[in-house]
């Protein structure tokens, strides 16, 4: 859990402009408004949105307003993702009262240490009820099929991310997948 309030410094990050990782991470824009890249597709957040990237998704930040922002990033892993595969690559999704309360107990919890099983509570309640409402056209559904286990790009991403610590040729890449 952590916040960022420089959008300049969220927005151009010169050294790594584009982050891709193993985790979820579930952003939620408590103050400003800004575009959320995520590999081809780019979301506009708004306040009192939130955003969900999968594990290996490539996402930058652009068009962040006021300089002055709040967006607040929950980062977590899961082992089946099945249940949130709704959410990839989706519109971002407009929190009502009751989540943005359970987003502040979330911190709350997190700030004082409370225990680990309390939050994954928590954060499942708060995205299974975001995962709820979604509406999935045909189009996307088709095109982001290939991304999810099996597809190439995945594969790669989740071989390469395991070894950052070793060259990787390509002939061994080949050979893996």
């Amino acid at each position: 859990c952590f916040v960022r309030r420089n959008a300049d410094l969220l927005a151009m990050r010169h050294l790594r402009p584009r982050s891709q990782h193993h985790r979820f991470v579930l952003i939620v824009a408590v103050r400003g408004t800004g575009k959320v890249c995520i590999d081809v597709d780019s979301f506009a957040l708004r306040e009192g949105q939130a955003q969900l990237v999968f594990p290996f998704q490539f996402h930058s930040y652009t068009s962040m307003q006021p300089a002055r922002i709040c967006w607040v990033f929950l980062t977590f892993e899961m082992e089946k993702e099945t249940n949130l595969e709704a959410l990839r690559s989706s519109p971002s999704r407009d929190l009502d009262e009751s989540e943005l309360a359970l987003l502040a107990e979330i911190i709350r919890a997190w700030n004082t240490g409370d225990p680990p099983s309390l939050l994954q509570h928590q954060l499942a309640i708060l995205l299974g009820r975001l995962g709820g409402r979604k509406i999935r056209s045909i189009r996307r559904e088709k095109r982001h099929a290939e991304t999810r286990d099996g597809g190439v790009l995945f594969q790669v991403n989740r071989h390469a991310m395991a070894r950052l610590d070793q060259p990787i040729a390509i002939k061994t890449m080949a050979t893996v997948l």
